[in-house]
C-alpha cells in the first residue's frame, strides 16, 4: 500500500550520508534488479510490514550461522523465465543449468529446514509453495551427464546418429593415417607432417610436391611454402561426417526443444524459484551489511517512547573499525513529554557526529535494515524524517548559506507533525548571532508545538534556555575533560553544554588581557549562565570519568569471579570423581577380601557345596545391589526427562548438532522456548544439550 512507505528525499539521503550505506548495500547484493531495489529504499510507516522486513532478516541470519546450512549464491533465473514465457522457444544449456542447481539448492534448503526444530515462520513462508521436487532433477538428468554433455540416449535417432558418425571417423582416420604414412615415405610431407581445419585432418606437404598428393587443397601457409591437403579417400568420408553433425545438431536442438517444453510445464515453481533467490540475494546484501557493522535488530513498535542504548554511527564504526580506532557509543530516550533533545557543546565535541549517529540509524531501520545498536533498545516509526545539516548553499539558486537554510527551515514549520522526525544541525546559525538566535528561538517553540520529535544541536544560550524552560523539549550536552581541554565524545541527556570559547582561546595561548577583555563585554547574565553550565559540566564530566573506571573495575571484578567459579565447578567435579573411585575401589576391595576368604576355607577343607553355596549368595547380593542401582539410574533419568527436573528457566543449553547456544524462557510439555542470541526458537527436549556438561 501507498501509505505504508514515504520516500527519502535527495537532501535527507545525502546529509545523513544513507547514500554511502546504500552504496556498501548494493556492493554485497548480486542481483542487478536487487540493485535498483537497494537505490529507491523508502522509509516504511507501518510497524507490522517493518517487523516483518527486520523478522525475516533475523531468520536468516540465524540459521545462516548454522554449519551446516547450504552455502548460499546467487543464480539469475531471470533470462529462462523470458524464454520460458515464448511457446516453442529454446531454453540455452546454461538456462537451463541454472534452473537445475537453482532446483537443487532449494531442495537442500527445504531439507535442512525439515531436519531441524527450528521455527522460522517468514522463510516457511518464502518456501510455502517450493515444496522438495525431483521431476526437474531427474528429467534433465535424462538429457545431460553430470559434465553438461548431452547423453547419446537423450533419444533412439541420436544414439544412431552419433554411431554412424563414430563408425565413419573411425574409417576416415585409418585413411588419413595410411596417407600419411605413404606420403611420408615418399618425402613430400612438410616437417610439423599435418594439421587440423574445421574438423578435418589435413596433411601439411611442401608445396613443391603439391600436384603430387591426391586429395585436395584446402589452404596453404602464410609463406605458400605448405600445403595443407584432403586425402582423396578421406573428402566423401568428410562430407558425410559433416551432414552426420549437422543432423547431430538438429536431433539435440530436438531434444532440447521437448526438455524445454516440460520445463515449461513447471513453469509456476520456477517462477517462485526466481522469486525467492531475488529475495534470498536481498536478504544476503543485508546480513553482510549487518556484520560488516555488528548490527542488531532492537524492538520496534508504534510507541511514542524511545530508548536507545549503545548506538554507533554506521560509516564511522566501519572506519574505525578498519583503523583499530574505538567508537564512543551514544545513549538517547525521547517520550511524549521529551520530544526534542537540544545538544549543545564545544565544537569538534561529537554534536554533529552524535545528531547523525541517531538519524541515520532511525533511517537504516525504517528501510529494513538492521542497525550498531545495542538490541535491548526501543525505537518508533516515523512517517517522515526532516534535515538540515551542513553547508547547503545552492550555486544554481544562487541562495546564500542562510537563505538555503531559512527555506529548509519554511519547510520543517510547514510539513512536520507528531509523526515526523526532525534533525538539525548548528540551529539558526548562518546570520547575525543576536538576530539568528531571537529567529530560531521562534523555530524552535514551533517545532516543539508541532509535535515532532527531534534532536538539535546549538551554540545559542537561549535555545539552551528554552529547552529547559519548555515543556516537552530536554538539554543535553557533549562531555569535555576540562583538565586538558579534550572532548570525551560522549552524550549526556538532562544538562546544556558549555562551548569553552574563553577556555579553548587560552589554551591555544591567547593572552588572558584579550579573553578578560573579551568576557567583559558580555551581558552579565550571559557569563553568568555560561559559568553555571561550565561549573555543572565539569562536575558531570569528573562524574562520568569517575563511573567509566568504576564499570571497568566492576567488569573486572566479575571476570575475577567466573574465573573463581569456573576453578571451583572443575574443583568440585574433580572431588565427586576422586570420592566415586574411592567407593568404587573400596567395595570390590571388600568383595576380593570376601572372596579370599572363601578360598582360605576351600583350602583348610571346607566341602565345595558350602563353599558354593556362600559364594552364590555373595553373587546375588551384589547382583540384587547392581539392579538396585541401575533401577534407581533409571527412574533418576526418567525424571530428568521431565519437565522440571530436566531443564529449567534460564537455563543455558546447546540444541544438539549445532554451535547454537542459549538460554530456556519458557518450558512447555514437549518443547522448551530458547533465547539465541536476539531470536526466540522452539526446540524439543530430546534436542538439547546441558552448555556446562557437554
Amino acid at each position: 500500500m501507498k501509505n505504508d512507505v514515504s520516500n527519502i528525499s535527495d537532501s535527507v539521503r545525502k546529509e545523513l550520508e544513507f547514500d554511502k550505506v546504500l552504496s556498501l548495500l548494493k556492493g554485497f547484493a548480486q542481483s542487478s534488479a536487487n540493485k535498483e531495489r537497494i537505490s529507491s529504499l523508502s522509509i516504511i510507516r507501518n510497524s507490522e510490514k517493518l517487523n516483518y522486513n527486520l523478522d525475516l532478516l533475523e531468520e536468516f541470519k540465524f540459521i545462516e550461522s548454522d554449519s551446516n546450512f547450504p552455502h548460499f549464491k546467487y543464480i539469475s533465473l531471470s533470462n529462462a523465465i523470458t524464454y520460458l514465457k515464448i511457446q516453442n522457444s529454446v531454453l540455452s544449456e546454461d538456462h537451463i543449468f541454472d534452473i537445475y542447481t537453482a532446483t537443487n539448492w532449494v531442495n537442500t534448503l527445504v531439507n535442512f529446514l525439515g531436519n531441524n526444530e527450528y521455527t522460522t515462520p517468514n522463510i516457511d513462508q518464502l518456501l510455502i509453495s517450493l515444496k522438495k521436487n525431483v521431476v526437474i532433477k531427474k528429467r534433465i538428468d535424462k538429457v545431460f551427464t553430470p559434465k553438461r554433455y548431452i547423453r547419446s540416449n537423450a533419444s533412439d535417432s541420436l544414439i544412431k546418429i552419433r554411431d554412424k558418425i563414430s563408425k565413419k571417423r573411425v574409417l576416415a582416420d585409418k585413411y588419413f593415417k595410411d596417407s600419411k604414412i605413404h606420403y611420408m615415405q615418399l618425402g613430400f610431407l612438410a616437417d610439423i607432417k599435418e594439421s587440423f581445419a574445421d574438423g578435418i585432418s589435413l596433411l601439411a606437404v611442401s608445396s613443391e610436391f603439391k600436384r603430387k598428393i591426391k586429395g585436395r587443397v584446402r589452404t596453404q601457409s602464410k609463406t605458400k611454402s605448405i600445403s595443407f591437403i584432403e586425402p582423396d579417400k578421406c573428402i566423401s568420408l568428410n562430407r558425410e561426417i559433416s551432414h552426420l553433425i549437422e543432423d547431430e545438431k538438429e536431433e539435440i536442438r530436438k531434444i532440447l526443444r521437448s526438455l524445454s517444453d516440460d520445463l515449461r510445464g513447471h513453469f509456476d515453481r520456477i517462477n517462485l524459484t526466481l522469486h525467492l533467490f531475488e529475495e534470498l540475494d536481498f536478504l544476503n546484501a543485508k546480513l553482510k551489511l549487518c556484520k560488516l557493522m555488528s548490527a542488531n535488530k532492537p524492538k520496534v513498535s508504534d510507541s511514542r517512547k524511545i530508548e536507545i542504548k549503545d548506538a554507533f554511527h554506521p560509516l564511522l564504526l566501519i572506519e574505525n573499525n578498519n583503523k583499530d580506532i574505538e567508537t564512543i557509543p551514544q545513549d538517547i530516550y525521547f517520550d511524549e513529554m521529551h520530544r526534542v533533545i537540544v545538544i549543545s557543546g564545544p565544537n569538534a565535541g561529537g554534536k554533529s557526529i552524535a545528531l547523525k549517529t541517531f538519524g541515520l540509524n532511525q533511517l537504516m531501520l525504517q528501510t529494513g535494515l538492521f542497525i550498531p545498536i545495542h538490541p535491548n533498545s526501543s525505537m518508533s516509526i516515523f512517517h517522515h524524517i526532516f534535515t538540515d545539516i551542513g553547508d547547503n548553499q545552492s550555486i544554481q539558486n544562487e541562495l546564500s548559506t542562510y537563505s538555503y537554510r531559512l527555506s529548509r527551515m519554511k519547510q520543517i514549520l510547514n510539513d512536520a507533525s507528531k509523526s515526523s522526525f526532525v534533525l538539525i544541525d548548528e540551529f539558526g546559525s548562518g546570520s547575525d548571532p543576536s538576530l539568528g538566535a531571537e529567529l530560531a528561538g521562534v523555530f524552535f517553540e514551533e517545532i516543539v508545538n508541532s509535535g515532532a520529535y527531534g534532536v538539535i544541536t546549538t551554540h545559542y544560550g537561549n535555545i539552551k534556555v528554552l529547552a529547559d524552560q519548555t515543556q516537552f523539549a530536554e538539554n543535553a550536552c557533549m562531555l569535555f575533560d576540562e583538565k586538558d581541554l579534550n572532548p570525551l565524545y560522549k552524550l549526556k541527556i538532562g544538562q546544556p553544554g558549555s562551548s569553552y570559547t574563553f577556555e579553548v582561546a587560552s589554551n591555544i595561548g591567547i593572552s588572558n588581557s584579550i579573553i578578560d577583555k573579551a568576557r567583559s563585554g558580555l551581558k552579565e547574565g550571559v557569563v553568568s549562565f555560561e559559568d553555571t553550565i561550565h561549573r555543572y559540566q565539569r562536575l558531570m564530566s569528573e562524574f562520568q570519568l569517575a563511573q567509566d573506571e568504576l564499570n571497568i573495575q566492576k567488569r573486572e571484578i566479575e571476570s575475577y569471579k567466573k574465573n573463581y567459579e569456573d576453578k571451583l565447578y572443575k574443583l568440585e567435579d574433580k572431588l565427586s570423581n576422586q570420592r566415586f573411585m574411592m567407593e568404587f575401589e573400596s567395595k570390590y576391595l571388600n568383595l576380593g577380601k570376601r572372596v579370599n576368604k572363601l578360598i582360605e576355607l576351600y583350602r583348610n577343607g571346607s566341602s565345595m557345596k558350602s563353599i558354593l553355596s556362600r559364594l552364590k549368595k555373595i553373587i546375588e547380593k551384589e547382583s540384587n545391589r547392581k539392579e538396585e542401582k541401575v533401577s534407581n539410574l533409571k527412574l533418576s533419568k526418567k525424571r530428568n526427562l521431565g519437565i522440571k527436573d530436566a531443564f529449567i528457566v534460564g537455563q543455558k543449553v546447546r540444541i544438539e548438532g549445532t554451535k547454537q547456544k542459549g538460554e530456556i524462557l519458557e518450558l512447555k510439555s514437549h518443547t522448551a522456548i530458547l533465547q539465541i542470541g536476539f531470536a526466540k526458537m522452539e526446540v524439543k527436549f530430546e534436542k538439547l544439550e546441558n552448555v556446562q556438561t557437554s
